[in-house]
């Protein structure tokens, strides 16, 4: 049988593409574009991250959206000099809690605080008392200082306080205990200085006076 030349180079051609095919799936070119594969998928990836937040630390400040969250800071410390007290809204209603940290941690916690303070609406409501951590409410003039207790930087009241259930009020505050309620709170005595001046406002309530301290006990 005679060929011709047409015949002959179509033979060829598909001689060379069936050749071609075998070596890409020998493995060469396979694992080539395999490789493109993943390296387009990590593109995508990264495209799909979302970076907008710079990793500095405040990635991890949610004070609004739940669940809440707000960085730790170091505490250490060898005497009351190496702390500082810190303040930072723990509401909308920016009631106050005063920390104590290592002052090494002071720029960090600043930062920190100004984007919990962007991230509260404005609520339009009365701030509670400010909060200590050693448990005391203050109000108003009262003031706080940074104490080094057991090698950690804490908040304290700077004067005088007495116990008023799982809280510590100062000299010039009545402890109020509701006992039906089991909460006990603190408010300013700006109009009672002793017992005999108190006003019990409820039922079954009764004034107790211990050292100069005021505690008002109701149901």
């Amino acid at each position: 049988m005679l060929l011709c030349p047409v015949a002959i180079f179509s033979m060829l051609v598909l001689s060379c593409a069936s050749q071609a095919l075998n070596e890409s799936l020998d493995g060469s070119t396979v694992s080539d574009s395999a490789d493109a594969i993943d390296t387009g998928a990590d593109e995508l990836d990264s495209g799909l991250r979302d970076t907008s937040v710079p990793d500095d630390g405040n990635a991890a400040v949610s004070c609004w959206n739940r669940p809440v969250s707000f960085p730790e800071f170091n505490r250490d410390c060898s005497v009351a000099d190496d702390c500082v007290t810190v303040s930072r809204a723990t509401d909308c209603c920016r009631t106050i809690n005063i920390t104590a940290i290592n002052k090494s941690e002071s720029a960090a916690f600043k930062a920190a605080e100004d984007v919990c303070e962007k991230q509260y609406p404005p609520c339009g409501c009365a701030p509670q008392a400010t909060t200590l951590d050693d448990g005391t409410w203050i109000h108003g003039a009262e003031t706080a200082v940074a104490a080094c207790v057991a090698s950690k930087c804490v908040s304290k009241f700077d004067g005088v306080t007495f116990g008023c259930g799982n809280m510590m009020c100062t000299a010039d505050q009545v402890c109020i205990s509701r006992t039906t309620e089991k909460i006990t709170f603190c408010v300013p005595n700006d109009s009672c200085k002793g017992c005999d001046s108190c006003v019990v406002d409820s039922p079954g309530c009764s004034c107790n006076e211990q050292d100069g301290n005021i505690q008002q006990v109701c149901p």
